[in-house]
């Protein structure tokens, strides 16, 4: 008798803590969304965000107001202090072979992407053989692009969508109907 109640005593304890993990957890990855997100509640993203040391000021904001003019609740603002910001851009000089990345920071000191994000560290490279040697159109189209990663956007799995969140050049800069429909997904606006 007591061994039938310590099983079925241990299957319970199971049982909860599965549950509990399941609650807890972050939602699985979308293929074109990372799992994680700002804590929001509804209709309206309050994204702040600011540019320490990054050359290409004008491009970030430009990026930025494309994002605030989607049909998202996206709102991205520029603000004068680390201490005010959740996306912060930086300007580095160097050459891996890729212009940009994005670093996400959870709200538990992790540094993951499934996760309630604290902020977004968005580094611009300034080298010649990546953004710094390329146009303002193509700047900003990254700078929108590591945007949407600071709030939960991936690459795309399907090469022939039109997507700003596509890697590689392209010939828009801005925000597509593919990117709003999948940040409508993590931030629904109703």
């Amino acid at each position: 008798m007591k061994v039938k109640f310590i099983t079925r005593f241990a299957s319970f304890v199971s049982l909860v803590m599965l549950l509990f993990t399941i609650a807890t957890t972050a939602p699985p990855a979308h293929a074109t969304v990372f799992g994680g997100h700002f804590p929001y509640s509804c209709c309206s993203l309050d994204l702040p965000y600011t540019y320490m040391n990054s050359p290409y000021q004008t491009q970030v904001s430009n990026a930025a107001a494309s994002w605030y003019n989607t049909t998202t609740a996206i709102a991205p603002r520029l603000v004068n202090s680390l201490t005010d910001s959740k996306v912060d851009y930086y300007g580095t000089n160097f050459d891996y072979g890729y212009a940009a990345h994005t670093d996400l920071f959870c709200t538990d000191g992790t540094q993951r992407t499934d996760c309630v994000y604290y902020y977004a560290n968005i580094t611009l490279s300034t080298a010649s053989g990546e953004l710094g040697g390329v146009d303002d159109f193509t700047r900003q189209k990254v700078a929108c692009h590591e945007m949407g990663h600071s709030f939960g956007l991936a690459h795309p799995t399907n090469s022939s969508l039109n997507a700003v969140m596509k890697q590689g050049i392209l010939p828009y800069n801005t925000p597509q109907a593919y990117d709003v429909s999948e940040t409508n997904t993590i931030y629904p606006r109703n």
